[in-house]
């Protein structure tokens, strides 16, 4: 192999290398510690879907779960976080067949809508819809899970996802 061939190598690992360090850091910015304490139950899973959304649709990262940028999510509880570590190793991929936040869709829903079902000082639990593209172009609304949130650090965190 040639000197010149090699420092076109490096160079092209040394730029994707750059790249996907500028989308982590991209991913993982959020809302200051005081902004994330004054959001609502709907406020932490809207925006947490939101960010999901966004994240599978960049064409950068594969795949939110599978590149790890969860772990740094200021809307998760750190239970959360170590049970999809878990459930991650154990299945060595995340597929269709393992989705916890869109609930096993084989289509990624075009926006998501959440709304509060149940909140007291301890934990909320909100509802979240995902519109899809019918067959007749029609977007529906529709549920795809029941989230529960915690109280951790004084602000709420997404605790636990029940598929609808």
């Amino acid at each position: 192999m040639s000197k010149r061939m090699l420092i076109l190598i490096l160079a092209a690992v040394l730029m994707a290398v750059a790249l996907w360090a500028g989308t982590s850091a991209l991913a993982t910015t959020g809302p200051s510690q005081a902004a994330l304490r004054s959001m609502t139950p709907v406020d932490v899973t809207g925006a947490y879907y939101t960010w999901y959304l966004e994240m599978l649709a960049d064409e950068v990262l594969c795949h939110p779960l599978l590149d790890g940028v969860y772990r740094t999510s200021p809307y998760l509880s750190s239970a959360l976080i170590a049970a999809l570590d878990a459930r991650i190793q154990e299945h060595c991929a995340v597929s269709v067949a393992f989705e916890p936040f869109l609930c096993s869709s084989a289509i990624t829903p075009t926006r998501i809508s959440a709304s509060l079902i149940s909140m007291d000082d301890e934990a909320a639990h909100t509802l979240v819809r995902g519109a899809f593209l019918t067959e007749s172009s029609v977007r529906e609304m529709r549920p795809l899970a029941d989230i529960t949130l915690v109280r951790e650090e004084g602000r709420w965190v997404i605790d636990a996802v029940a598929c609808r």
